[in-house]
């Protein structure tokens, strides 16, 4: 946390950019909770009455909406990205002029690869920290409370769902963690090994030359360059199994729901049911929607804290 909070500093110079991208977030976030509100009306209301009028008024309010999302969308993605180019740059000069005080002992125990490797690939990941933090963050709570509220308001007899899809995602994700994250270290000590090797052929060509050890150097690199490869690819392998799993999770979702609509109507539940005895088709879709987000909302959580 206290790193964080060092990190957090080289952002509050840009207030202005961080309230328009929150601004623009909640706007966003406002917008893909409130089409389907909008969707349900027209499919259980408008449709069954025959009020094309109200059909009509009711799109191109959607529409007008998703203009609104669109925009806000831009801007956040602008502010998120301007504060973490210039946050990331001042890191970068910040720590380029603590690298010009290290004494000979201390870059000898950094070692110069680790110090490349913080200058360049670990700033990246700051500034992919600062873009998340404006874009991802703040917005994963407020879809996962948004959602569960709304789903709740919608129906309490589908909420039921929630209590198979939200846990097997968690488990999920916990599962996918524990194997991703001590890979994802030890790619960052491979990287190191690969930039030394790379940076002492980069300052002694003369030598190399001299002794005629290209080859020796070249079997060198291709050892930490596949070492590199695998570890990497082995990361990276982990990670292939989130997205196929997480999506399973979403169709799982989206068939609970349908299944348990079903029952209901079967039961004939009278909320299931519109004034002229129609089923609530749009309320199906509504509550498949706040679900879906609400799961978006815990695999963001998931991602930043790998990542």
């Amino acid at each position: 946390m206290k790193n964080i909070n060092k990190l957090l500093r080289y952002a509050i110079p840009y207030k202005k950019h961080m309230a328009i991208a929150i601004a623009a977030m909640l706007v966003q976030v406002f917008v893909g909770f409130y089409i389907p509100f909008i969707m349900k009306d027209i499919i259980d209301i408008a449709l069954p009455a025959n009020d094309l009028n109200m059909v009509i008024w009711l799109s191109l309010f959607m529409l007008a909406l998703a203009f609104l999302g669109m925009a806000g969308g831009i801007l956040n993605t602008y502010s998120s990205q301007y504060i973490s180019q210039h946050a990331s740059a001042e890191l970068r000069l910040d720590l380029f002029n603590k690298i010009q005080t290290l004494s000979f002992k201390n870059i000898d125990e950094f070692k110069t690869s680790r110090l490349i490797t913080n200058a360049t690939n670990d700033i990246v990941r700051v500034q992919m920290f600062f873009t998340f933090l404006l874009r991802m963050i703040i917005r994963a709570p407020l879809m996962v409370l948004f959602g569960l509220f709304l789903a709740l308001t919608t129906s309490i007899e589908l909420s039921n769902v929630f209590f198979i899809t939200i846990p097997l995602l968690i488990v999920s994700i916990i599962i996918i963690m524990l194997f991703a994250y001590p890979r994802f270290k030890k790619v960052q000590v491979a990287l190191d090994d690969l930039n030394n090797v790379v940076l002492e052929n980069a300052n002694a060509p003369q030598v190399i030359k001299s002794f005629v050890s290209q080859p020796y150097e070249k079997g060198k690199f291709d050892k930490v360059n596949e070492n590199y490869r695998k570890i990497n690819s082995s990361a990276e392998s982990v990670m292939a199994f989130a997205e196929p799993i997480i999506n399973m999770i979403f169709n799982l979702g989206v068939a609970l729901i349908l299944i348990f609509g079903a029952y209901y109507l079967n039961q004939n539940n009278v909320n299931f049911f519109n004034e002229i005895g129609e089923p609530r088709v749009g309320l199906l879709m509504a509550f498949s929607s706040y679900s879906q987000q609400i799961l978006i909302g815990l695999m963001m959580f998931a991602f930043m804290m790998i990542f």
